[in-house]
Order: structure tokens, then sequence, then C-alpha cells
């Protein structure tokens, strides 16, 4: 984004000004797409520089995912596609941007729920807090219990009672239930399960296992990929971990 005189518009990634600065407000760009408010209109920007008018006016959208996007029309939410068409009609008390697992989070009269881009209710619980997980799945933590959903709602795995390790959101899972650490896959298989030490979440397909004195490398099928060893292994950053014993370090790739 560029800002001139008050004014906002947008350059490309090279310096070159694709949309001239003219809005007092703008939202970035998101699967091409951009919106910009001036003079009581809103706007619809294209990553080609093309500008478009938009038959409403709403002061709330959001961001582009999945090819649509929230927008609030008076007082009740829908989403609009890529080209600024209602494809959801405006329903909802609130909507949130589609997420990774191809599910959004609306509230409706109901209460809260998950819909498909398609407007579909999906999933539907008194509470309701989705993880992007990963392409075409959810994790969503309810009371008491996390979900694993597919992208039409359907219940993959279910843990009660316990928590996640993070990070989420490499494909691989990590539930914690009292000393008991279980590894799942993308469809809530189980890959391992010990209570003979504490495992991380997954970074870049690896997971620290640690005992008291021990530390080792699991990868994304629960195997040792480095073997326990004594001292420790840092948190792991762009495929690189870092073993520290007897004050000496090692880095592991």
């Amino acid at each position: 984004a560029v800002k001139e005189t008050g004014k906002w518009g947008f350059i490309d990634r090279s310096g070159n000004l694709v949309i001239p600065p003219q809005f007092n407000r703008i939202k970035p760009f998101s699967e091409g797409r951009a919106w910009g408010w001036k003079e009581g209109k809103l706007y619809l920007l294209y990553d080609t520089g093309q500008i478009r008018k938009m038959p409403f006016f709403a002061r709330t959208v959001g961001q582009f995912r999945r090819g649509l996007a929230p927008a609030k029309l008076k007082s009740r939410f829908g989403y609009v596609d890529r080209e600024g068409e209602w494809t959801i009609d405006p329903q909802y008390i609130y909507a949130d941007t589609f997420n990774q697992g191809q599910l959004a989070l609306i509230q409706d009269q109901k209460g809260p729920a998950l819909i498909d881009p398609r407007g579909k209710i999906v999933f539907r619980a008194r509470q309701i807090d989705p993880i992007a997980f990963t392409a075409n799945r959810t994790l969503v933590r309810g009371k008491e219990k996390w979900i694993l959903l597919d992208e039409k709602g359907r219940q993959l795995w279910t843990g009660r009672k316990g928590s996640v390790i993070p990070p989420v959101g490499e494909g691989l899972l990590i539930w914690q239930r009292e000393e008991r650490f279980t590894g799942l896959n993308t469809d809530g298989e189980l890959i391992f399960e010990t209570d003979t030490m504490t495992v991380s979440g997954y970074i870049d397909g690896m997971s620290v296992a640690r005992t008291p004195y021990n530390s080792g490398l699991l990868n994304a099928n629960g195997q040792f990929i480095l073997p326990m060893r004594p001292g420790t292994i840092d948190a792991i950053s762009g495929g690189i971990a870092r073993h520290s014993f007897a004050r000496k370090f090692t880095y592991i790739t």
C-alpha cells in the first residue's frame, strides 16, 4: 500500500503504481482482491488495477478465502465472491473468514456454527473455537473436548478432557491427556502413543521428544530420526534443531 496526501492506493512488488492513492481507507489484498472506501462508497479493487464500485455499502468486510469474503450489510453478515456478488445472502449475526479447512465460523439466532462455501451448516455446538489445522481439515475446540472435522463437517476424531500441543498446522497433531501423549494424522488416525516422555507439537515435520535427561527427534510417522540422547533439543526453526549438552551446542538438520 502507498499513502499520499492522506489518501491510500497500491503499488506492486516492483514499486510500480497499480491503483493511484484516492481512498480514505483500504483493506489489504487477498486472492487478488482488496477493498477501498471513499466518498461514502465501497469499492472492490483488483490486482490488475481495475476498480469497481459496489452497489451496496458495508463498513465491515473481510479478506477473501476460498473465493469468498464476509461482508456486513446493515445488521447482518453474508459472503460475496471475488466479483463482489452475494453468494451467501446477509443473514448471520456474525461471520468470519473461511479457514484453511474450507469452513467458516458464523453466529445465527441458534448460536455458533460452521458453514461450507455453499452456506450449508455442517457443524453446530454451544461453544466453537475453530483452529485451521491443515488443508480440508478443521480443528475445533469446544467445551471440554476437541474435534477434528473434514471439509464436509464429518467428525474424524474427538478428544476429551485433554489438550492439543501447539503449534498446529502441519498436518500432524499432538494430543495430551494427563501423562499420555498421542500423535494423530489428518484423518485422526493414531500414529504413536507414549507415556514415558513428553512430545512437542510438530515444526517443519519434526517433533521434540523429551525425558528428564534426554531428548530426541520424531518424524511425521512418529519414528525417531534422532535417537534419544543426553541433553536438550531446543525449538526447531527452518528445519534446524539445536542440541545442547555439557555447554556444547550441535545443530541438527
